[in-house]
């Protein structure tokens, strides 16, 4: 007979109970269970869980408010089966735990559900003294080995089981599971159907009451939410690990996980008055699973080379570029505590390879720190696959790295072909190259397409799902690079991501044009608090000679509202590109706002899969606004500085940092934007 159970190990440091629950109340800390003969209730104060010994369901309470109700459990074991399936229902008393870890101190406790002749289940739960979340993991566990590649701890499908309050403009969040094919976020109303990726929330823009749930373990799984909802109601919502399609890269189903044991993503469930405060502690809990790679430096701030020249570059422009930082922006005030960065990126065109070592040299003696691209997992080009590997010693080729499906077809994806990281020839291939920028002299480097090293194959280690086989490679580039440079991820996973780099772009490719401009700042409307788990956003690079004077004032202030901040003009020998960098790029107030190295706050997400036009941020006493104009014709915004989250009836001096004019401000304001023109602000109060 198998035995399927659901469990979890939340903790960092636990210790038994060491007394049995019998039907009375018992306190651990702040937190009571409590026990019948038909129920468990388990209250934190913020959260109340109630489980059904009678019919397996669970619902979940915030401040004695049902949020969730009728939730059960799934695992697909060659057939569906749910928790609410079997006959016998128990609560575990030797299974309580102390909790005392990153989270706080709290509670682990599991629910076994059993039938004789078939899987069993069993739910495990971690809540917290004061916080307004639970972490809720399943395990698959049996007597002989099981083998799983879907896994759903939380799943509703009556209407009405999930309910976020008074709702007038309720919308579902939706994620992309990576930053490739530009593809956008979006906030889709709540009379729709979809899946998004690793984390969702069920929100109203109006009140921004809302539940978050998202995943908080990375190491095995690519999870998801998938959703159902009509008539101003949720009708179902499943949350479960094993994820595959087209939004994820795969052509091949999810890579079965197989054991005694096999366990799912633990997943964080939590209810908040501002959903954003939700997303954005949602953000903090993956940092306290995963902390984020140690960096001692500042910011980048820079410039790379990519726009100015895609795969043109070599080393004369490396240099004169440079040269013309170095006289022009650096001795203006350009940097971070007189820090530059000078970033190659691709080099993919035709004629001699650059001269890499001297480069870094000639960047050391401008008093700048070199940075270098480099794709670890994918290989780009037609042909060549029976060329030998870089730093293998001539044992590999192309060829015998590539990653392919069970009958050995290399795997496809829209471009470049992907490597499997597990291949012994890939680590050599990997370790070989980063070893060498930094004997090259190599403080930063940017990964790129690091998404075709997450796509599910046959791997060359045997039953590896593509995370872990991702985790695999990341673990190696993490060892080499060993904390000696800043390391930079593009083409990249949501997660996992800060325990192996400082940054992640945010968003697909995005230049100077104000389209592009709302492309990258829709990524900050409904990811901004990616920075509570990356230590910097990267906002792309910022290009100011390209396009009208207000699209690159505009580039200008969506990159110092996100984080990264680099630009990629071709500045030598350009007069006109030139004066625009000199005048746009070295302003002290925008570079401070720049330098702060954090995401604003998006003030609306009602806007679908399109930016929102208002962001804040609050540093201290001071507040700081960023309002945009995305259109082609000028614009009026009214700015609501109470909705915004400045506190009402208060007034304040608001300083215009682009034109440098100041005026005092009480609870609401007009800005008059001329075509895709934007705005930042400071604003102090008394």
């Amino acid at each position: 007979m198998f035995l399927l159970i659901l469990s979890l190990s939340c903790a960092f440091a636990s210790s038994p109970v060491n007394k049995a629950l019998a039907d009375d109340v018992h306190n651990y800390g702040h937190i009571q269970i409590s026990q019948t003969s038909k129920s468990v209730v388990v209250n934190t104060g913020p959260i109340q869980v109630t489980f059904s010994l009678a019919s397996g369901l669970a619902s979940y309470s915030w401040n004695k408010v049902g949020r969730i109700s009728d939730a059960y459990s799934a695992a697909r074991v060659g057939t569906l089966l749910k928790s609410t399936d079997y006959s016998t229902h128990r609560f575990l008393t030797s299974d309580v735990r102390r909790l005392s870890d990153g989270f706080g101190r709290g509670v682990r406790f599991s629910f076994l559900n059993t039938e004789k002749g078939k899987p069993a289940l069993r739910q495990t739960y971690c809540l917290y003294e004061g916080k307004p979340f639970f972490l809720l993991e399943i395990t698959l566990e049996s007597p002989t080995a099981i083998s799983t590649n879907w896994l759903a701890p939380v799943q509703v499908d009556k209407p009405g089981s999930v309910n976020i309050g008074a709702s007038a403009d309720e919308h579902v969040l939706i994620v992309p599971w990576d930053n490739d094919n530009f593809m956008r976020y979006r906030g889709e109303p709540i009379n729709s159907a979809g899946s998004s990726y690793e984390v969702t929330s069920i929100y109203d823009n109006v009140s921004r009451n809302g539940l978050v749930i998202g995943s908080v373990t990375h190491d095995t799984w690519k999870s998801a939410i998938d959703y159902r909802g009509s008539h101003d109601t949720l009708e179902a919502l499943t949350v479960y690990g094993g994820a595959s399609s087209s939004v994820t890269q795969d052509t091949v189903p999810h890579g079965a996980v197989s054991g005694p044991s096999v366990a799912s993503p633990r997943f964080f469930v939590g209810y908040y008055e501002d959903w954003r405060s939700g997303m954005e502690q949602y953000g903090w809990a993956n940092s306290v699973i995963a902390p984020p790679l140690p960096w001692a430096g500042d910011m980048p701030v820079g410039w790379n080379s990519w726009y100015a020249y895609e795969c043109n570059v070599n080393s004369e422009a490396m240099t004169s570029s440079s040269d013309f930082i170095r006289n022009n922006l650096q001795n203006r005030g350009y940097g971070d505590n007189g820090v530059v960065y000078v970033n190659w990126d691709s080099f993919c065109g035709a004629g001699p390879q650059p001269d890499y070592q001297k480069v870094a040299e000639h960047i050391k003696k401008n008093g700048q720190h070199p940075g270098i691209y480099f794709v670890p997992f994918a290989l780009f080009g037609k042909g060549g696959d029976e060329e030998k590997v870089p730093g293998t010693n001539g044992q590999y080729t192309w060829n015998d790295l590539l990653l392919r499906d069970a009958n050995q077809v290399p795997i496809p994806v829209h471009i470049g072909r992907p490597l499997d990281p597990t291949h012994p020839g890939t680590r050599m291939y990997v370790e070989s190259t980063l070893k060498t920028f930094e004997q090259w002299g190599y403080e930063f480097v940017k990964l790129d397409f690091m998404s075709h090293g997450a796509i599910e194959g046959k791997h060359y280690i045997p039953n590896m799902t593509a995370m872990q086989a991702y985790n695999y490679g990341m673990h190696y580039v993490r060892d080499v690079v060993g904390g000696r440079m800043f390391v930079s991820l593009s083409i990249a996973p949501l997660f996992p991501g800060a325990e192996y780099a400082h940054s992640r772009r945010i968003s697909c490719d995005a230049a100077g044009s104000i389209k592009e401009i709302e492309y990258m700042l829709n990524s900050v409307t409904y990811g901004w608090w990616l920075d509570k788990y990356y230590r910097y956003n990267d906002g792309d690079l910022v290009v100011v000679g390209r396009n009208s004077a207000n699209e690159a004032v505009s580039r200008v202030t969506a990159s110092a509202i996100t984080g990264m901040f680099l630009d990629s003009d071709a500045l030598p020998g350009n007069a006109s590109v030139q004066e625009r960098a000199r005048d746009l790029l070295t302003r002290p107030s925008i570079l401070a706002v720049a330098r702060i190295g954090k995401t604003f706050r998006p003030v609306e997400n009602n806007t679908g899969d399109r930016a929102t036009d208002e962001f804040v941020y609050q540093k201290g006493a001071t507040w700081y606004l960023a309002v945009f104009n995305y259109q082609q014709q000028p614009a009026t915004k009214h700015i609501d500085l109470v909705r915004a989250g400045l506190s009402p009836g208060t007034r304040y001096r608001a300083m215009d940092l682009w034109k440098g004019t100041s005026f005092t401000v009480l609870d609401k304001f007009s800005v008059n934007l001329e075509p895709a023109q934007a705005a930042l602000f400071s604003l102090d109060g008394p």
